[in-house]
């Protein structure tokens, strides 16, 4: 008896010691990440033999029975991570990635759901089941790994996995087939928020990282939606595809095996930049590195700076340094130069040249440095020290880009940018001696091609321009950089007073250009000619890399030849031509929209969009007459804040304009402004975005003293009948088309019984 109970006892101690077992608490340092979307989170690319093996710590629960994998269970995460169809996708070197650079306690986990040509529904609980129903056999079999619904299928193997480690993240590669819908990022915030719910996550712990599509593939235009991301969910990362390696053959959707391995990579770089530095291996190798040339653009002028904004003093080698940094400038921005003449000083220049106007405009960043006893070591090597301990510095708190960094002078100053140009050509893309050059027999000892605009004044009594005994003289210092460089043609032009000479078509592209200014002296002109503003239109086309093709510069004009006119309608993505810093001001250089246009401003052929704060749009408008005019937008915003405000000729016409949360971008309403009185004739009109995230469609400009809003017209006529409502919203009567013309004078609004659409009319007639 006695045996017996002890038996009972072993089984039951054995039974609760697997129950506690069972009930063991999470691991913390098992990091767990939910993937999910379509063919390009699935992997479309074949595993190739350097794919085939991974480290242990890298593991994949498998979300469907595939072969000797069952639902559920943790495997060595190997291709394929999402089902049996699947191959080689941007998890699998997303997980690789984090492991080599975490302490090596710590395991990663996959949880990926993915299925070729899948619409968003498939991951909408509520609608995937249907939309599955309708769908092609292929489509179906590969949605039968999941049970025709990828959000429950989701779920239940989050709510597995959070029984092993830690939900940390959330990834995202999805879109194609939703392409340019301008409610996907709301529908992507809604399964998140549901997630979350449901998972008992918190957002702020819980990063959404989400993929760009094929930058030259076929969805390229949903790139802009996918930009708009982090205006819907505060924690979430867009991760850039560029110059990512696509598929060929036809297809213009999907990556190559390279593709997906830097795609995973740059997933994990931005993850490594959230998880606290206590889970990173300090002696590892680290991938999220400035120095990475594959790290993208996008993520580099994200990143914040430390330097102040606006006027400071820095101290570099000893040395007084005035920097002037914008203050909404962002990391990865351009750094220019600009340094005094002989006897003179940082003050004298700053008042000379006025960098600071150009720089709050195009966002760079200003160093005004001193030379040692207002002067600059034009023959040794301690000054172009000096200068590249500025650029370090400027590299350390602006992030600037190092591959634009430009250097100008003026008098000595401008010999100090030739013998630069000698002696450190590299640490600079294009140089901009002013009313400075060599003496005697100038020397060409640059290692490169090198970008150079000369300015002088041609009545210089200081440096001459065209000096006699035997000096140099700046026509021919230009002559002997040009032929440095290797250019082939020469063409001189006016601009502005100025007789400009440009020789081209040499090597790197590196064109040479002398300004000369008639009747000038020796100083920086900024009046008719503004050299200010020329140096920078010429320099900014320029990189440190040779084989980058400079810009083409593209005068200020109407966008359809002939300025719009006011009254009337502006379309916004009917902006003038001449490019970045002339006709607009946007934060990057890609079209995130589509569109015909191939410039910065993002936009497609209706609209433009993905704007944010300080960015600016300018279009050239002819007044018909002196008068009062009031101005209506049509405008869109899927967040808070949005706004915009309207200059003329640089001054304020309008207040700040309130864009309201219409729901999402595709949504749009009118908003309307007095604008005051405008004068009669041609003038440039600048719309400021003052707050992220405006949409608009166009600018409606109206005379303030006339209540002729509309006068229906057979044009307008859409339905064969109508509702008719007050402008309080009360319905009031209806009406056929045909009557329309018997309705007296007065405001109406007009709901068509056929498109269901509702205009608003005034009868003036």
């Amino acid at each position: 008896m006695k045996n017996t109970k002890l038996t009972i006892l072993s089984v039951l101690f054995a039974l609760l010691g697997n129950c506690f077992l069972a009930m063991a608490d999470p691991d913390p340092n098992f990091h767990i990440y939910l993937c999910f979307g379509q063919s390009n989170m699935e992997g479309a690319a074949q595993p190739e033999s350097q794919d085939r093996t991974c480290d242990s710590r890298f593991q994949m629960m498998s979300t469907a029975n595939c072969g000797q994998r069952q639902l559920g269970k943790w495997y060595t995460a190997t291709p394929p991570l999402a089902h049996c169809s699947s191959g080689l996708g941007p998890t699998d070197y997303f997980g690789r990635t984090l492991v080599q650079n975490l302490n090596s306690n710590i395991k990663v986990g996959v949880v990926v759901v993915a299925v070729g040509g899948a619409d968003i529904k498939l991951f909408e609980e509520d609608k995937a089941e249907s939309y599955v129903a309708g769908e092609a056999t292929w489509f179906k079999n590969l949605a039968a790994y999941y049970n025709n619904n990828g959000y429950k299928r989701l779920l239940e193997c989050a709510k597995m996995a959070q029984k092993d480690g830690v939900i940390k993240g959330i990834l995202l590669h999805q879109g194609e087939t939703n392409n340019m819908q301008q409610d996907w990022p709301n529908r992507v915030k809604a399964i998140y928020d549901k997630l979350l719910s449901q998972l008992g996550l918190n957002a702020a712990d819980v990063p959404l990282l989400v993929g760009e599509t094929r930058q030259d593939g076929a969805c390229n235009g949903h790139n802009g939606v996918i930009a708009k991301m982090p205006s819907v969910i505060k924690n979430s990362y867009v991760i850039s595809s560029k110059n990512l390696e696509g598929m060929g053959n036809g297809d213009r959707f999907h990556f190559t095996a390279a593709g997906y391995r830097e795609f995973g990579k740059r997933y994990a770089e931005q993850m490594l930049k959230l998880l606290p530095a206590s889970d990173k291996d300090g002696s590892g190798s680290n991938t999220n590195t400035n120095n990475n040339n594959n790290t993208t653009n996008n993520d580099l002028e994200n990143q914040p700076v430390s330097g102040a904004k606006g006027g400071t003093n820095y101290y570099v080698n000893g040395r007084q340094v005035y920097v002037y940094a914008p203050q909404n400038i962002r990391s990865h921005r351009p750094l220019l130069i600009s340094m005094h003449g002989m006897n003179q000083d940082i003050n004298y220049q700053k008042n000379q040249a006025k960098w600071e106007s150009v720089a709050d405009t195009a966002n760079f960043v200003v160093a005004y440095p001193s030379g040692e006893n207002k002067s600059w070591d034009i023959s040794g090597d301690k000054d172009t020290k000096y200068l590249i301990a500025i650029i370090d510095k400027m590299s350390q708190d602006y992030k600037i880009d190092k591959s634009r960094v430009y250097l100008s002078g003026f008098s000595m100053g401008g010999m100090m940018t030739y013998h630069a140009m000698n002696k450190i050509p590299d640490y600079f893309a294009a140089f901009a001696p002013v009313s400075g050059y060599q003496f005697g027999n100038p020397c060409n000892a640059s290692t490169r091609a090198v970008p150079l605009i000369h300015t002088h004044g041609t009545a210089d009594d200081v440096v001459h321009f065209q000096p006699s005994g035997g000096q140099s003289g700046a026509e021919a210092v230009i002559d002997k950089w040009q032929k440095h460089n290797n250019c082939k043609t020469k063409k001189v032009t006016t601009v502005n007073g100025a007789t400009r000479t440009t020789y081209s078509g040499g090597d790197c592209d590196a064109d040479v250009v002398l300004n000369a200014i008639p009747n000038k002296g020796h100083w920086h002109s900024n009046d008719a000619y503004n050299t200010t503003r020329e140096i920078w239109l010429f320099v900014r086309r320029y990189t440190t890399e040779c084989n980058s093709k400079p810009i083409v510069i593209v005068p200020q004009t109407p966008f359809n030849g002939t300025p719009a006119p006011i009254p009337g309608k502006i379309e916004a993505e009917e902006y003038d031509y001449g490019g970045q810093d002339v006709a607009y001001n946007d934060n990057d250089s890609e079209n995130r929209n589509g569109g015909k246009r191939n410039e910065g401003v993002d936009m497609n052929d209706e609209a433009i969009g993905y704007t944010e704060k300080g960015e600016w749009i300018k279009y050239t408008v002819n007044v018909e007459k002196t008068d009062s005019y009031t101005m209506e937008a049509r405008v869109a915003s899927g967040s808070d804040g949005s706004s915009f405000q309207l200059y003329m000729d640089d001054k304020a016409i309008s207040e700040e304009i309130s864009v309201p949360n219409t729901g999402d971008w595709s949504s749009f309403e009118m908003v309307s402004a007095k604008v005051g009185q405008l004068t009669e004739g041609k003038h440039e009109l600048k719309l400021v975005i003052t707050g992220s995230w405006v949409d608009m469609d166009y600018m409606l400009f109206k005379s303030a003293n006339t209540t002729d809003i509309e006068v229906i017209t057979e044009e307008v006529i859409l339905d064969s009948s109508y509702d008719i409502y007050d402008l309080l919203g009360r319905k009031v009567g209806a009406i056929s088309a045909e009557e329309i013309s018997s309705l007296g004078k007065g405001a109406y609004l007009l709901k068509g019984n056929q498109s269901g659409k509702v205009k608003k009319v005034i009868i003036t007639q």
